[in-house]
């Protein structure tokens, strides 16, 4: 037995290093770097009186490099030009027929964040341009209500500079965020308290001009694969002699993720064009991973996503869930916390990953509290288990249904991910905590939950982190061994920790001294 459990431990890592030294070139960090291909894709039709669309292009810099690949588009009139920094390209044509504009580039990208000290000095206006310190009829800069909105966040002439951007921008990202597809000036999303990523940026501008930081909109897409019609808007602000990132819709402070991709600086729209003919446009996302362990392995996952034959997430529930099992098991029997099942912390960790980590404690614990208050009048009158659980998994799906109308018109959480909570889980989870209200009391109830939330937030750290879901992706052997740590923890006979408490003191060669005799 022992020899058959460290087998299952030992030979899958032989067999991925041999994968990886027979490789003929090995990547240096499975994620250490993010390569994608990008493809605009716009579609005329009814253009015989002429076509004229421009685009901005991304360019090279330190976080990103960027190599133009084929133009498909044969019959346009094709220029390339530089204005205020940035690269743009047009394409004109007459067509009697529909006519497609395709141009690739492939980006490699790169995270990048910035460090600010309360005693950084605020910038020197000179040399700046000036386009990035006064206001323009959509970042009002100089409003009266900028003034008074500075005022109330406690922002004065001797507010450091970290003092002024934290504020600034904590105030804008709590604005609601909304897919409002106008244009919002900064004055309206002050106003409305709502707005999309243009107009939380043009408000942070504003605030930032207002108290002297030049500040700009930039804009590019967020690349995550597939295809979408939506680019995105940030701002940098000049502090420290250079341009610093800032996201107040995704939380991104002085940094930016890698797949975040600049293409334009300025208050800009990525696609401009002229009027009289029918047009559509959508920018199509592919990663690109040159992994050339693929090539030594017996079951090639990447080859299956990247062909499309089958979806990213249904390979990382397969293949994380032992994980996750082995985690809640290390919690239980070596820890000794106690959950309500085994799989069940995990799947709710896959839950949270999708919805985020406070929306989905909220919208999971209102349905906890929710079923468990109607199961009280249930077992009252005498409901039996099977049609009882029937009524819960109603109420559940109802509720749900709710919550994804309210989570659709405020934007709060994307009501997709909602659709990631198996139903049937939370019922049977409601069902056991009124369950062992009524074999226990509410504390022990209570107590169970809470640590198996705590075990669930855990396994959501660990499964999330991007480099274990493409180490297992690359690397599926790896389940055998997980086979046997298994197996390892199935023989843990040893105190758990939490008892150590209660039975550290015990003195076990006395105890089995007795039973001998």
């Amino acid at each position: 037995m022992k020899i058959f459990t460290y087998s299952l431990i030992i030979i899958p890592f032989i067999w991925i290093g041999f994968r990886v030294t027979s490789a003929e070139e090995t990547e240096k960090s499975i994620i250490s770097s993010k390569k994608y291909r990008v493809t605009y894709e716009f579609n005329i039709e009814n253009s015989e009186s002429g076509y004229r669309v421009t685009s901005f292009l991304p360019q090279n810099s330190f976080r990103q490099s960027v190599q133009l690949q084929k133009n498909d588009t044969l019959s346009a009139d094709i220029q390339t030009e530089k204005i205020r920094g940035n690269s743009l390209i047009t394409w004109k044509g007459n067509s009697r027929s529909d006519t497609t504009i395709t141009l690739s580039f492939e980006v490699k990208t790169s995270s990048v964040k910035y460090q600010i000290t309360d005693q950084l000095a605020k910038p020197s206006l000179a040399g700046i341009h000036p386009e990035f310190t006064i206001p323009s009829d959509i970042i009002q800069s100089t409003s009266s209500k900028i003034k008074a909105l500075n005022k109330d966040l406690g922002i004065s002439s001797d507010s450091s500079v970290m003092d002024i951007i934290r504020k600034s921008f904590n105030f804008v990202l709590d604005i609601p965020s909304s897919s409002i597809s106008d244009l919002t000036d900064a004055l309206t999303c002050l106003q409305d308290r709502e707005c999309s990523c243009n107009g939380k940026s043009r408000l942070l501008v504003a605030m930032l001009r207002h108290n002297n930081i030049p500040a700009r909109m930039v804009g590019g897409l967020i690349l995550n694969e597939g295809s979408k019609r939506t680019s995105h808007a940030w701002v940098e602000a000049y502090i420290g002699k250079q341009w610093v990132p800032f996201d107040a819709l995704n939380d991104h402070f002085a940094s930016l993720p890698a797949y975040y991709l600049k293409i334009y600086e300025g208050d800009e729209f990525l696609i401009t064009r002229n009027t009289g003919y029918q047009f559509d446009y959508m920018y199509h996302i592919k990663e690109i991973r040159k992994n050339d362990y693929k090539s030594s392995s017996l079951l090639n996952i990447w080859e299956m996503i990247d062909s499309g034959a089958v979806p990213k997430k249904p390979f990382l529930l397969l293949l994380l869930l032992p994980l996750g099992a082995l985690i809640v098991g290390i919690f239980k029997n070596v820890i000794g916390l106690q959950t309500y099942g085994v799989f069940l912390p995990v799947l709710l960790a896959f839950a949270f990953i999708e919805m985020g980590a406070t929306q989905g404690l909220l919208f999971f614990t209102s349905i906890v509290v929710c079923i468990s208050l109607m199961s009280f009048p249930l077992d009252k009158w005498g409901i039996l288990h099977t049609p009882k659980m029937i009524v819960m998994l109603i109420t559940v799906a109802i509720y749900s249904l709710v919550c994804m109308n309210i989570f659709f018109k405020t934007g709060w959480v994307d009501p997709y991910s909602t659709l990631m909570f198996p139903v049937i889980i939370l019922t049977m989870i409601a069902e056991k905590f009124a369950r062992k209200i009524d074999e226990d009391s509410v504390k022990e109830a209570l107590s169970i939950y809470g640590q198996t939330l705590l075990v669930t937030m855990c396994c959501m750290w660990i499964l999330s982190a991007e480099i274990i879901q493409h180490f297992f992706i690359t690397f599926p052997e790896i389940l055998c061994s997980l086979a046997g740590f298994g197996l390892l923890l199935g023989k843990w006979i040893g105190l758990r920790v939490t008892e150590y408490a209660r039975f550290g003191n015990f003195d076990t060669k006395k105890i089995e001294a007795s039973h001998v005799k």
